[in-house]
């Protein structure tokens, strides 16, 4: 079923199984694939079983008229049976196919006579033999996602007998790999240890046994990774320790609990450009990130709620990741710096960051307001900020100017000012500031505007900027 037809590209799918559209009838996409399926450059085939059924008929087509194809998506393994037969010549007639996503072995196998494809993503499950496989039969591979399984039936050729005289030695052109998930005790170190131009890996899954990956990999197998994106981090510290030191550019983690990060960001310190952090981090690791990554240009952190107070003490140093163009992050200022607190930034002086500031400092940010003045300052040395999101915060932040909001004059290139659901904001002397001193601003998210004043000085003076109150979207909208 049609949904959008421009000049290069159809692709077929819906959410449901009627559609108010006129030209989401299949007479409109049997008339569009005849009058324009030479044309087509991206296919996308799927949608609910009602729509596959009525399409059965015209699947020839396909294969007559579109001969110019350059990618290929066939949702789900009951679409891909359905088309096997129209799929084996759609192959034959589109040698210049260079992207395919696709499921079920079957056809699969069909699409081996492709020569040209660089991008692939098979969503039934694939042992490691059938991956080895994939990387000899198709040269020219540059990225390839798949599900990796350790049980026998899973073979491409559908047996448990593999020829393994037929898999090469040869090195594969593989940049990016993703691992959708990683069954049982799957063999990844196998295929790992066959890219040695691999620049990119993401592990969507824990891994039974991770431990003995770095035992099959030769030296120098990720002499070109710069870019490690995965979950359940606890499972994969021998890969990342594998990284030769300052090389990784970008890291992404999504887990739980990461106990070893700060051991790893020491040895990629110089290198990080873009960071990524879901998970529980410890206070030292929080401190290490904004006063040691100095090549910084994204930085997100998501961590728990009960981990909040422990954030505080990043404002204890001056930071080193003055070239952040982007920043995401919650910060904790409501509570007074006293008591544990304290004994735990003395242990920290004494060993982990010995170069924290003077005992003036400390006096300065026992007093929440003081300690929001500091902040203040830390945000104002990221001249090159671009993006600042403070959300996901129980901070009771002040954006006035007398509360600091002066300390930010030289943050002419932000365009997205995220000041997250209870920061306090109000002034019409704000909004004109804010106009003068940040040019290029284009959205700026707030709790609520409970002034009117401030509404009606946006309408005359500022009509370009966006404004979203939060009060009034559900979390995430604003984006």
């Amino acid at each position: 079923m049609i949904t959008s037809f421009p000049a290069n590209r159809l692709h077929s799918s819906t959410h449901s199984d009627s559609s108010p559209h006129p030209q989401c009838r299949i007479c409109d996409w049997r008339q569009a694939i005849i009058k324009n399926g030479r044309h087509i450059l991206d296919l996308g085939l799927g949608g609910p079983a009602v729509w596959q059924r009525e399409l059965e008929g015209h699947f020839g087509l396909l294969s007559e008229r579109c001969t110019s194809l350059t990618a290929l998506r066939c949702d789900g393994d009951s679409m891909c049976r359905e088309l096997f037969p129209s799929l084996k010549k759609i192959f034959v007639r589109n040698p210049e196919l260079q992207s395919l996503e696709i499921g079920g072995l079957r056809c699969l196998e069909a699409s081996l006579v492709l020569s040209n494809l660089k991008k692939l993503v098979v969503t039934s499950e694939l042992t490691a033999k059938d991956v080895l496989y994939l990387l000899d039969v198709f040269l020219h591979l540059e990225e390839l996602t798949f599900v990796l399984s350790d049980r026998p039936w899973a073979c491409l050729n559908g047996t448990e007998t593999f020829n393994t005289d037929l898999v090469r030695v040869e090195p594969s052109h593989l940049k990016r790999l993703r691992v959708l998930r990683i069954e049982g005790y799957a063999d990844i170190g196998s295929i790992l240890s066959r890219c040695p131009n691999i620049e990119h890996i993401c592990f969507d899954g824990a891994y039974a046994n991770a431990h003995s990956i770095t035992d099959v990999l030769p030296s120098g197998v990720f002499s070109r990774l710069t870019s490690l994106s995965f979950h359940d981090s606890e499972a994969w510290p021998g890969l990342l320790a594998a990284l030769p030191p300052h090389q990784l550019r970008n890291l992404s983690i999504y887990c739980i609990y990461m106990s070893k990060l700060l051991d790893i960001l020491e040895c990629q310190y110089m290198s990080l450009e873009h960071l990524d952090l879901s998970c529980s981090i410890t206070c030292e690791c929080s401190m290490a990130i904004f006063t040691k990554c100095v090549a910084l240009k994204t930085l997100k952190l998501n961590i728990p709620e009960d981990q909040l107070d422990d954030l505080r003490f990043i404002i204890f140093q001056p930071w080193g990741c003055t070239l952040l163009e982007e920043l995401e992050f919650p910060l904790m200022l409501s509570r007074s710096f006293t008591g544990s607190p304290l004994q735990k930034l003395a242990a920290l002086m004494k060993t982990e960051v010995p170069a924290v500031t003077d005992g003036a400092m400390l006096d300065r940010l026992v007093d929440w307001g003081q300690a929001q003045d500091i902040f203040m300052e830390r945000l104002g040395t990221l001249t090159r900020l671009r993006r600042l999101v403070l959300s996901k915060t129980s901070a009771y932040i002040s954006w006035r100017l007398d509360s600091g909001l002066s300390r930010l004059q030289n943050l002419d290139r932000l365009e997205v000012l995220h000041l997250g659901r209870q920061q306090y904001f109000q002034g019409v002397d704000e909004l004109q500031w804010m106009k003068r001193n940040f040019p290029r601003l284009l959205k700026l998210v707030v709790s609520k505007i409970e002034d009117d004043r401030m509404l009606e000085w946006l309408l005359v003076h500022w009509p370009e900027l966006t404004v979203v109150e939060l009060a009034n979207v559900e979390e995430g909208a604003w984006r």
